[in-house]
């Protein structure tokens, strides 16, 4: 392939688009700059080799303290925000955490937590115990959670 031309797996745009006469000194003449890009198609195997999960960044995040203050205060401030005040998901929330964040401190996992605030989970007293300890509130504060199901729960 020649320099310029685009590969089989590659897709351009041209720099630049003239409009009217190529003579800036003639009125009503203008250069109008476009971006140039080039897209590179990957085969599905190719991507798999170089994706990284959500949940691994965001570990990564939470393991630098400044990034992880900066993630509690961001949710905090969509809980003000959006007005989610319900749930066991707006507990957590406010305070500050993760799914992956709540786990850790209840000693379960994150598809755990994920359950319990969906509505998919049966939550037994003891689970209740451990969010009210590490949400920092207490058990009738989780049991009102609990009871408001997400949207199309019931």
């Amino acid at each position: 392939m020649t320099a310029g031309t685009p590969t089989p797996n590659e897709y351009s745009l041209p720099t630049t688009i003239w409009s009217g006469d190529t003579d800036a000194s003639s009125p009503g003449t203008r250069e109008v700059p476009t971006f140039h890009f080039t897209v590179q198609v990957m085969q599905p195997d190719a991507i798999d080799q170089k994706t990284v999960p959500v949940t691994a960044i965001l570990a990564r995040s939470e393991s630098i303290p400044e990034r992880a203050a900066a993630l509690a205060k961001a949710r905090v401030r969509f809980v003000q925000k959006t007005g989610l005040t319900g749930g066991i998901r707006g507990l957590r929330l406010r305070s500050g955490l993760s799914q992956m964040g709540l786990a850790r401190l209840m000693g379960t996992s994150q598809p755990h937590v994920a359950r319990i605030e969906a509505g998919d989970h049966t939550v037994n007293l003891d689970t209740v115990r451990k969010l009210a300890d590490a949400l920092g509130t207490d058990v009738a504060a989780i049991d009102a959670a609990l009871r408001k199901m997400p949207e199309g729960k019931e």
